[in-house]
């Protein structure tokens, strides 16, 4: 598929320190890193760190300063540091606010693995390719726009998983269609060079195989 401080000091990684790490650092509170405990569960041999977080805004800038942070304290613990990943979301966002974001990253070293428009996307793609849907669903689906209480996405979610919860979601659900979801965001990703995704999907994959590939 080839397409060319100290507060941080004391958590200890998912799995074995002496393999190389993948660390990631995420803007959802709770999703992103239920999903990436599980697949740390699920490919054993890969070894999976995630950054804590104490506070429960969703802020790229901020998941990004405490990435650097983490990743600049690193020598006091550990240097088998495969990759530094930031997970997050554009939302809407105003596109001089992701650009500065993705282009701090890069010169701090760190990979971006960003969603068009939100972690749900990349969640929706382990069971449903973009093609399957018209333009103007995807449009609904880009705008995410509330329901309720649900987001456009989460609704999707329900209808095609029978339920969803953003705080708990259940690992049979997604996990077992990984493979999928890469191809299926591969495909989707029209413009794989591009500093971030410009249209609706999600490059959380690259961030997925990167996992994989570390788990032989």
């Amino acid at each position: 598929m080839s397409r060319s401080g100290s507060r941080h000091a004391k958590r200890k990684p998912i799995g074995l320190t002496e393999r190389e790490t993948i660390v990631i650092a995420t803007e959802g509170e709770k999703t992103e890193p239920d999903y990436f405990i599980y697949l740390q569960r699920k490919f054993r041999r890969a070894n999976i760190e995630i950054v804590p977080r104490d506070y429960s805004c969703s802020d790229p800038m901020r998941v990004l300063e405490d990435l650097i942070e983490y990743k600049n304290n690193e020598p006091l613990r550990r240097n088998n540091t495969k990759e530094h990943w930031i997970v997050i979301d554009i939302n809407g966002r105003c596109s001089k606010v992701i650009e500065k974001v993705v282009r701090k990253a890069v010169c701090n070293g760190l990979l971006v693995a960003d969603s068009n428009p939100c972690f749900e996307l990349w969640l929706l793609l382990h069971r449903k390719p973009l093609s399957d849907y018209t333009d103007d669903l995807l449009k609904e689906l880009q705008q995410n726009e509330r329901i309720g209480n649900r987001t456009r996405l989460e609704v999707e979610l329900v209808r095609i998983c029978g339920e969803y919860n953003k705080s708990g979601i259940r690992e049979s659900d997604f996990l077992p269609y990984i493979t999928i979801a890469i191809q299926n965001a591969y495909t989707a990703d029209i413009k794989p060079n591009s500093p971030w995704i410009l249209r609706i999907g999600s490059r959380v994959y690259k961030l997925v195989q990167s996992i994989i590939d570390s788990s032989p």
